[in-house]
């Protein structure tokens, strides 16, 4: 085992590793974001980033890796430049989040970044301008996990009404709702070919689902 990376002072609630693998960088409920440069032995803290006023709860990296989201129980997204200069933030988009937001996405193309919010909305924003491009309704619950297919076609969501939503993300609509878990929608997950979707839940099960 490597060494093991300590710096947060409360539970850690996600990670994400840059595409090249140089860094990774985690949050937590300790309201910090880190960014570790990946080591050998392990690996060190090169950056705290202290922007957020709440649990730290998701994080998404730019398939470039250029761009970092952040987002949590303060009802902040906050979008960063990377590597990081000055610890500031590139853009503090929030005003479109009523609620804690649970999950980020970006789509492979680099082109949007998805939010799942507690107000059981999901929101789809431009990143080229950071504008809302529109937002899917349809849960009855917060939204808890999202996913986009690598060919950044489908957009499948997960949520604390114990179901998962596809979506067609050029157009906005619902292409079906997939049913079967009794409990929250935790984590979701592409095929490489886009025709498999990966489902675990705290109902303790793990699905796979043919999308079609």
């Amino acid at each position: 085992m490597y060494k093991p990376l300590k710096g947060h002072s409360e539970p850690i609630d996600g990670f994400v590793v840059s595409p090249d693998g140089s860094t990774l960088i985690s949050g937590s409920r300790d309201q910090t974001v880190k960014i570790w440069q990946l080591e050998t032995n392990g690996g060190r803290v090169i950056h705290s980033l202290s922007e957020h006023q709440g649990y730290v709860y998701a994080l998404a990296v730019s398939p470039n890796g250029q761009t970092l989201a952040t987002a949590g129980t303060d009802k902040k997204m906050l979008i960063w430049e990377l590597p990081i200069k000055n610890d500031k933030f590139l853009k503090f988009l929030a005003l479109k989040h009523p609620s804690f937001i649970k999950a980020l996405a970006f789509s492979s193309d680099g082109k949007m970044l998805v939010s799942g919010c507690g107000d059981k909305t999901i929101y789809v924003w431009d990143t080229k301008t950071w504008n809302l491009r529109y937002n899917l309704e349809g849960h009855t619950g917060a939204i808890w996990s999202l996913a986009i297919s690598p060919d950044h076609r489908i957009l499948a969501s997960g949520s604390n009404d114990c179901t998962i939503k596809v979506w067609n993300l050029s157009t906005g609509t619902l292409k079906t709702t997939l049913t079967g878990h009794t409990g929250i929608i935790t984590t979701l997950a592409f095929s490489p070919d886009n025709q498999t979707l990966a489902s675990g839940s705290d109902d303790k099960t793990i699905k796979i689902w043919r999308i079609v």
